[in-house]
């Protein structure tokens, strides 16, 4: 999870979840992986909790999977 300010660079964010095994296409017979990648729109990297109201419904589903 990174936010679209963020320090760390949406490519870098992005070869990190493909190496973690993201970014597969879901419909294909293995289904979806189990690492996820969210970009919470306007966030910085500090404080990410910030907006609660992006945050708590990604972290849930993430939990709840």
């Amino acid at each position: 999870m990174l936010g679209d300010s963020d320090i760390v660079r949406l490519d870098h964010a992005v070869a990190m979840f493909g190496l973690l095994g993201g970014g597969v296409n879901g419909d294909a017979p293995a289904g979806l992986q189990k690492s996820r990648l969210a970009v919470l729109p306007g966030t910085p990297h500090s404080p990410v909790p910030e907006p609660a109201e992006l945050l708590a419904p990604v972290v849930t589903a993430f939990l709840d999977a």
